[in-house]
């Protein structure tokens, strides 16, 4: 019995914190084209974007553009999330206690999945209104800049990962086996 419960509780966690961690998520085009602009599997994550704002030659215009809206959505996410965490140890709380109605929880999840559309929708915002500030030109240098990084990225994750499997690596401390 108790087995069950846990099982179903992970069932639901992995349900309600999959969509947040971005699990899954395609990045190409219908056909499978990456196509034109800057779809949302192609974003420029704005605080990504004021780091490289030398390499990009952004202007201080556009500097400060940013930051507004960088500051802007800062203080508008900031309680969608705390919210959000509240709302998710609720329906944690109530899949853990047996005595929890299944439409409580139910309308629990609704509210959680709610607010991560909320914060989903506020990033994609931030994401169309600094595109409107860059240029053509620098849309495509970010672009191509952010996926080269991208790619380097992996690149190393997959050459730690081999060493690990080699035995040649060692774990990163947070992922050692106690």
């Amino acid at each position: 019995m108790n087995t069950m419960k846990y099982l179903i509780a992970i069932a639901v966690a992995l349900f309600v914190f999959a969509p947040a961690l971005g699990v899954a998520q395609e990045r190409s085009g219908p056909r499978g084209d990456r196509g034109e602009g800057m779809e949302m599997g192609q974003h420029i994550n704005p605080r990504h974007l004021m780091r490289a704002a030398d390499e990009l030659d952004l202007s201080d215009a556009q500097r400060e553009q940013i930051r507004g809206l960088l500051e802007g959505q800062r203080e508008r996410m900031q309680s969608v999330r705390s919210e959000l965490r509240e709302e998710s140890k609720s329906l944690r709380e109530m899949m853990a206690d047996d005595s929890s109605q299944r439409r409580a929880v139910m309308a629990q999840l609704d509210r959680v999945l709610e607010l991560e559309g909320q914060v989903k929708r506020q990033r994609a915002e931030l994401m169309l209104d600094v595109r409107e500030v860059l240029t053509a030109e620098q849309r495509a240098q970010a672009r191509e800049l952010f996926e080269g990084r991208r790619g380097e990225r992996r690149q190393q994750m997959q050459e730690r990962r081999q060493q690990r499997e080699d035995g040649d690596g060692e774990r990163p401390r947070r992922m050692r086996r106690r």
